[in-house]
């Protein structure tokens, strides 16, 4: 039930932060979607085994998750425009470089003693600047790829590492699955207004109280006692159960 659970708030909480994260909402259009996404219906239609205050919690960790990830998009973004933009520069001042040392040629005269040394070494100079070019015109090259490339806005739950891994039939589908929902995101208390009462833990007792689902007249909780004795269990271990809380 427990790991029945996690996977079930893993998938909601990778859906909001999907819609929130690759879609340009307004604030009145993230208004609506929480508002349809915490809905009874909605989590029931679903099949979620949480209720609309932990769908609740779990929605804003989602939002705070893709502002994080937008901001350091955008970061990076800059960044790399940063780049081309110096690149661009230096590449004009090179090409700038390169028509005055062509000009430079022309106006040689070919009655002057030194005038073979001097075209050599205007030569050569234009061949150092058209290799300059050359490596700036690929770096510039391979900054607008990365502008340009998908992967860029890609956010991997799991971790890019094992999702490779995955590819390359090194772990199975169910490590995956367990290393993409291995942490409870949403812990509160009821009287926080964005908290939730259904993980509460007891710090006198080292008792955690999970609710598992609920109904008329009934909850079903799941408790896991003395949790510094059972944090170093083999299931712990896998799932880092007790990483976000």
């Amino acid at each position: 039930q427990l790991l029945h659970f996690m996977e079930a708030q893993g998938r909601y909480f990778r859906t909001v932060f999907n819609q929130l994260y690759f879609r340009e909402l307004s604030s009145r259009d993230k208004q609506a979607l929480w508002k349809a996404y915490c809905s009874s219906q909605v989590l029931q239609e679903n099949g979620y085994p949480f209720g609309t205050k932990y769908a609740n919690s779990l929605f804003h960790e989602a939002h705070n998750k893709a502002v994080l990830h937008q901001e350091a998009y955008c970061f990076r973004v800059q960044q790399i425009e940063d780049r081309i933009n110096a690149l661009t520069l230096k590449r004009e001042k090179l090409i700038d470089k390169l028509e005055q040392t062509l000009k430079s040629i022309k106006k040689l005269d070919k009655k002057e003693v030194s005038f073979k040394t001097l075209r050599f070494n205007l030569f050569k100079e234009i061949r150092a600047i058209k290799t300059a070019l050359y490596w700036i015109n690929r770096k510039l090259e391979k900054e607008q790829s990365r502008l340009n490339s998908s992967s860029l806005k890609s956010v991997t739950f799991g971790g890019k590492d094992f999702q490779r891994k995955l590819s390359r039939k090194q772990i199975t589908g169910a490590k995956w699955q367990s290393l993409r929902n291995k942490s409870i995101y949403a812990m509160g208390q009821s009287v926080r207004k964005y908290g939730n009462d259904s993980i509460q833990f007891d710090v006198e007792n080292k008792t955690l109280k999970i609710e598992l689902d609920r109904g008329k007249g009934y909850k079903n909780y799941l408790f896991l006692k003395n949790i510094e004795n059972k944090y170093n269990s083999q299931f712990y271990k896998e799932n880092n159960l007790l990483v976000e809380i």
